[in-house]
């Protein structure tokens, strides 16, 4: 009885399955029709403006990136040459300076010779000469005394100037140099129609040498030329 049951529900459960699948092959398919509420006019004018915004907005970042780049790189090349201009005039300007004074120092000892070769001729006249020198001779002495003279005041009074000028645009060593010969300058009119003169002139002129080697040597690329006047 068991073995007969058994048997039954193995045939049977097979042919139920198959009739379950051919009604669900027969059976029409379902269909869902999901219909999306319609868009608002906000709605699509934000679809609109979003993308149009956002490139804007990289647009206005780009350029204003660029500006800022370029602005900055304006203001580096405008410094950089502002620094070059300053120091092509800085350069000028101390180059001006110490060839003034150079020159000035030159002439100025130059005036000073000349008044010394003066007087001596004045005292020569006076006392070498006395009894066959005539009175024009002696005017001429004296006139050509008091011309040296007062160029020599004139060409001393401009160094001191020069000096006192360049104080900011030479170094301190060249100043103190440059100063060092206006006093040696100064001194030797003490020795003016004395055999010492001669001398402390030459004394002055190898200081002279010495002040334009110096100023070669800061200017770097700078030749001074001193000539002698007489």
């Amino acid at each position: 009885m068991r073995r007969f049951i058994l048997l039954s529900f193995i045939f049977t459960v097979p042919c139920w399955c198959q009739g379950s699948t051919a009604l669900q092959l027969d059976a029409k398919p379902v269909v869902v029709k999901v219909e999306m509420p319609p868009q608002s006019f906000w709605t699509r004018l934000i679809e609109v403006a979003i993308p149009t915004v956002v490139v804007a907005c990289s647009t206005l970042l780009g350029v204003w990136l660029t500006n800022r780049r370029t602005s900055t790189t304006n203001v580096e090349n405008r410094k950089h040459d502002l620094d070059r201009i300053s120091s092509e005039r800085s350069f000028g300007l101390k180059r001006d300076m110490l060839i003034r004074v150079t020159q000035l120092n030159v002439q100025t000892l130059d005036t000073l010779a000349a008044w010394d070769r003066a007087t001596r001729d004045r005292t020569f006249i006076e006392y070498e000469r006395e009894s066959s020198a005539d009175e024009n001779e002696k005017k001429e002495a004296d006139a050509e005394i008091a011309k040296s003279w007062a160029e020599y005041l004139s060409r001393r009074s401009e160094l001191n100037q020069a000096i006192a000028a360049s104080c900011l645009a030479i170094s301190d060593d060249l100043w103190k140099s440059a100063q060092s010969i206006e006093r040696a300058i100064k001194s030797c009119e003490s020795h003016v129609a004395t055999a010492r003169c001669d001398r402390a002139i030459e004394a002055v002129r190898e200081e002279i040498k010495q002040f334009a080697q110096d100023a070669r040597k800061e200017l770097g690329i700078v030749r001074i030329s001193i000539r002698q006047q007489g």
